[in-house]
């Protein structure tokens, strides 16, 4: 997926239409300086140097302009900074806002990603693949290939994100039947011939990543209320695939799902199949509650968690 791609003649026309297009304008304004001077000294002046209401309107005018041009300066200057931390981090788009702008810049990024041949997917329950109005949904009906890592729904992560809810019970419920209802979509494309791997893992997880194609959709999901979070979508950069957002999130995915203690998800017998190196160890089907081992591990987390937000109350009380 990573690939360093040379820039295409389209690209490389209309890079050059646009320096043509500068210089011209250039020129014409450089050719136009002299008769606009002319006229502003021998016409201008001296009409608005006898007119004293002129003259005030002139010098007001003059100075709301020298206002604009030093804002629109501000704003230029302001805009190539953001442009260049946008090439820097190969920000495709912020998903924040809900202008025209964004919503045009969403468009053209659904579009990139249409007729993408593999998806991976790292996610808590999986729940933004049943949306099939979303582009996830439209591209996963696309592609050949499917790689999801989900949140193992009787895991110590599940138990960790849920236990400050108001009703926990009801909260790791809702876990286990959206990750059902995932399981039952990923099934269907199977059916379809689509070659589909799920993967369970247990740990609760910074991030939500959405890999298709050269993009990466990406949200913060460590607190409990994940959709309150904007989503970013990170662009391969095909010249210099070292930089950039996309390759360390990719990489990311890919050292969760080559993890080898991950249990993996047998469509045909519904078991979860642990393996190591050497081979299979054992099949379970996916347990309704959390094991002791993952609850007392998941009170130990919960533990030290509580320890670091003392700590850090103390210092702030002794400084």
């Amino acid at each position: 997926m990573l690939t360093n791609r040379h820039p295409s003649l389209a690209h490389s026309f209309r890079h050059l239409l646009s320096h043509v297009s500068i210089s011209l304008l250039a020129v014409g304004i450089a050719f136009s300086l002299p008769f606009v001077a002319e006229h502003i000294l021998y016409s201008g002046w001296p009409k608005a140097e006898s007119n004293a209401r002129l003259l005030m309107g002139s010098e007001v005018a003059f100075a709301a302009l020298l206002v604009l041009l030093f804002n629109i300066s501000k704003i230029v200057w302001d805009s190539r900074r953001g442009l260049k931390f946008n090439a820097q981090t190969a920000l495709a788009h912020p998903g924040e806002g809900n202008d025209w702008l964004t919503r045009q810049r969403d468009r053209e990024v659904r579009k990139h990603v249409q007729g993408t041949r593999e998806v991976s997917i790292l996610s808590l329950t999986g729940r933004e693949v049943l949306d099939t109005d979303s582009w996830v949904g439209s591209v996963l009906n696309e592609c050949n290939e499917v790689r999801v890592l989900l949140m193992h729904p009787a895991g110590s992560g599940v138990y960790e994100r849920t236990r400050l809810s108001a009703n926990p019970e009801a909260a790791r419920k809702a876990y286990r039947q959206e990750v059902e209802a995932t399981i039952h979509y990923l099934t269907k494309l199977v059916a379809e011939g689509k070659r589909v791997r799920l993967r369970f893992y247990d740990a609760v997880p910074f991030w939500r990543l959405v890999v298709a194609g050269d993009y990466v959709q990406v949200q913060y999901c460590y607190s409990a209320d994940a959709s309150k979070w904007p989503e970013y979508m990170f662009e391969l950069r095909k010249d210099q695939p070292g930089k950039g957002l996309f390759t360390p999130f990719y990489v990311n995915f890919l050292t969760q799902w080559q993890n080898q203690q991950l249990p993996e998800y047998d469509f045909e017998t519904q078991q979860l199949i642990y393996s190591n190196t050497q081979g299979e160890i054992k099949r379970e089907t996916i347990p309704r509650k959390p094991s002791h081992q993952q609850l007392a591990a998941a009170s130990l987390q919960s533990l030290i968690s509580n320890l670091h937000e003392a700590k850090k109350h103390v210092d702030r009380e002794a400084a």
